[in-house]
């Protein structure tokens, strides 16, 4: 799948983290270079491993493999915990086509770090029954794809040793947009699932308000939301800090800012690859449950 040019540097945002804490079970590196022990879900800890790869995660739309929506899998190899967390990372594209390519070394990374990984791919105007349609009509299928595939993960969680209640959505660009409206929006998604989300990450989107949020939505009982943005307006360079500023100002006490200290969407070029890197880790590890 291709990848466009300001989508394709994602892959600069990953390095590896060091920080103090406790050992967990099954790690492949107990130690940082400082000699201080590691934290699962914080440091890099573990080898990969690949336990699925382009499988249909429903029956699909079309008759061809193109055309089926599938997901690859991602976890922790040599991994003793048996009850672990999920992140499906949705990729960006432009509705022109689904650019996993654009999530795969974060998703791998946090795998590293304990993690099952998931990502899927979606709904697209590239998909011919879809080509002709609107904006909001081709985010609404693919927002129903990704409940979609949210449900079918929960379906295998004992085959692949997850915690069906502990399911996280990391979406960039595009994929931002997608899982904004997937968890937030009933104005275009209605009935999905969202049982078990504890927490939605949304990365330089740029349409994330293009639709009618939930009016009804219970704050107090939602997922919260990490809001991820440059410093800069332009919605197509950088992901629209208006956009991100008015679903903040929206969701209130249930959603925090990280703005990017460089503009437009220089911090996915490396410049601040480790803030982008402790700020998402460190929203996901204290939304977990338990606050392991």
């Amino acid at each position: 799948m291709r990848c466009f040019l300001s989508f394709s540097i994602l892959a600069a945002l990953f390095s590896l983290m060091s920080c103090s804490g406790d050992v967990a079970d099954g790690s492949s590196a107990a130690e940082s270079k400082s000699g201080m022990p590691k934290t699962r879900y914080v440091d890099v800890m573990y080898d990969i491993q690949l336990l699925a790869d382009n499988v249909p995660y429903s029956d699909g739309f079309g008759v061809t493999q193109e055309q089926e929506r599938r997901l690859s899998i991602h976890a922790p190899q040599n991994d003793g915990e048996k009850n672990r967390p999920v992140i499906i990372f949705v990729g960006g594209g432009g509705f022109v086509d689904v650019s996993q390519d654009c999530v795969h070394d974060l998703s791998v990374t946090m795998a590293r770090k304990g993690y099952v990984s998931v990502v899927p791919t979606y709904s697209c105007i590239s998909t011919p029954e879809f080509a002709k349609d609107s904006f909001e009509s081709v985010l609404r299928k693919a927002a129903e794809d990704l409940g979609d595939a949210v449900r079918w993960i929960k379906s295998k969680s004992e085959k692949y040793s997850v915690n069906a209640n502990e399911i996280y959505i990391v979406g960039y660009s595009t994929g931002a947009d997608v899982v904004v409206n997937y968890y937030y929006t009933n104005a275009l998604v209605e009935d999905v699932e969202r049982e078990g989300v504890r927490g939605v990450v949304a990365i330089s989107g740029g349409n994330i308000l293009k639709s009618e949020l939930n009016k009804d939505l219970p704050k107090e009982a939602a997922a919260k939301c990490l809001i991820v943005t440059g410093k800069c307006h332009d919605r197509s360079s950088c992901g629209g800090l208006d956009a991100a500023e008015a679903l903040s100002k929206y969701l209130g006490g249930i959603s925090e800012t990280c703005y990017m200290e460089d503009e437009c969407n220089k911090f996915v070029r490396g410049n601040a690859e480790d803030e982008l890197q402790e700020c998402v880790t460190s929203f996901l590890k204290k939304n977990m449950l338990n606050n392991k």
